[in-house]
């Protein structure tokens, strides 16, 4: 099985004042996700990267949008415990943003999670 590993960042936490970078990938049957916290200003305060695995079992629903102003890759998870200590999810959902360029990448992750997403909720 290829695996794909697909960079992500979360802007805007902390009222504006950190961002997150990191990387999530599917591994077995888990989805594994790497991230780093750092300031939004000269970018030298870093937190220690952590790493969450998240069941693909626990995953209810995941979907991507395009749009002009960036690409949204939208997991919505059903055990919170699981996200908790990834800054911005809210209700069970981690919105990530994706680089136009690894648009392909992201849909085929997604297909990877859930091979009977036809249209891979493009929304």
């Amino acid at each position: 099985m290829e695996k794909i590993s697909l960079p992500f960042r979360i802007e805007n936490i902390f009222a504006g004042f950190a961002k997150v970078g990191g990387i999530i990938r599917l591994e077995g049957d888990s989805v594994e996700i790497e991230f780093q916290t750092m300031d939004n200003v000269v970018e030298m305060i870093k937190s220690n990267v952590r790493n969450i695995s998240i069941p693909v079992a626990d995953i209810e629903e995941i979907y991507f949008k395009k749009s002009i102003w960036g690409n949204k890759l939208t997991l919505r998870i059903s055990k919170l415990g699981s996200i908790s200590e990834i800054p911005s999810q809210e209700a069970g959902e981690i919105k990530l943003s994706i680089e136009k360029k690894h648009t392909e990448s992201a849909l085929e992750f997604i297909r990877k999670i859930d091979p009977s997403a036809v249209d891979y909720r493009m929304k």
